[in-house]
């Protein structure tokens, strides 16, 4: 087979997800849709969404996380996952985000407490900002 062959071969038996081709940014993309589409929600970032939502019922626990890793595990996506979930609760992009949590509460072993226990009643003020090389009151500014 020539390369050009199994370059064809490979165009037609496999097709990336859209979601997938570039990475997300926060600004740009938080109210699209095609941003949460295929979002998969891993047993570590759902640990991870089970923290924060149950810090933001007490407010005397932690209220600030750090998220780590290396490049293109997931940081960003999860922090737009995240927001949706905070955000308005009669939009499209909650009604998907709130589809792919169910269907990772489904497949959780854990014994976790209920979802609806945990979220947020009311949707959250949400500031969303890329840091720049810029003061700080300023990326506070835009968000």
């Amino acid at each position: 087979m020539s390369s050009q062959q199994s370059s064809l071969f490979l165009t037609h038996s496999f097709t990336p997800q859209h979601r997938y081709a570039r990475s997300v940014n926060l600004e740009r993309d938080l109210a699209r849709s095609e941003a949460i589409a295929g979002y998969i929600l891993t047993p570590r970032a759902f640990e991870a969404l089970i923290r924060i939502f149950q810090a933001l019922k007490h407010p005397k626990n932690q209220r600030a996380w750090m998220i780590t890793g290396v490049y293109g595990i997931g940081k960003s996506a999860f922090a737009q996952f995240l927001a949706v979930l905070c955000g308005p609760k009669s939009t499209t992009l909650y009604g998907q985000a709130r589809a792919i949590l169910d269907r990772a509460c489904q497949e959780q072993e854990e014994n976790w407490p209920e979802i609806e226990e945990i979220l947020p009643k009311k949707s959250l003020f949400r500031a969303i900002a890329t840091g720049q090389a810029e003061p700080l009151r300023w990326t506070v500014i835009r968000a």
